[in-house]
């Protein structure tokens, strides 16, 4: 899983939590929401070791096909940052 599929996976599982909250199934919301947190966790160790200065020094990292830009590309995607 990349980075932004890990944030991704948070925020689905945050809701799931929510709603189980709302149902009043405590158990389940305690464990969806821990699991939440791994994966928030795990989003943010991949965001801290990748960085928007890629392999090539350029500032549209879209616009190269290597693994490393395109792990760029999907933080940038997500934060609504690329045209």
């Amino acid at each position: 899983m990349t980075g932004p599929q890990h944030y991704r996976e948070a925020e689905a599982l945050l809701t799931q939590a929510r709603l189980a909250a709302a149902r009043g199934d405590t158990d389940l919301a305690g464990h969806l929401h821990m699991q939440a947190q791994t994966h928030a966790t795990l989003a943010a160790a991949a965001a801290t070791v990748e960085s928007i200065d890629t392999h090539t020094g350029m500032l549209r990292p879209w616009e190269c096909s290597c693994p490393r830009c395109t792990r760029v590309t999907e933080w940038l995607e997500l934060g609504g940052l690329t045209p």
